[in-house]
């Protein structure tokens, strides 16, 4: 997983698509408080998948599968 928080000049220049990052969006946050946050986010995460299995996270995965029901 990659987060973008400040995209460098340089790089935005070689990019063919849509993209973002955080100081876009407002005011970079200190990385350390970005890096708890996020593993805060994805413990609460992992203890529902412990808890309940996948059932919970169906629905949202399969509205947001880009490839579903495509040929890859």
């Amino acid at each position: 997983m990659g987060i973008n928080v400040a995209m460098p000049a340089a790089a935005v220049r070689r990019i063919d698509q849509p993209w973002t990052d955080l100081a876009t969006h407002g005011e970079v946050p200190d990385r350390n408080r970005l890096a708890g946050r996020v593993l805060a986010g994805v413990a609460t995460v992992l203890g529902s998948y412990e808890r309940d299995g996948f059932a919970p996270f169906l629905e949202p995965w399969s509205r947001l599968d880009g490839i579903r029901d495509r040929r890859v």
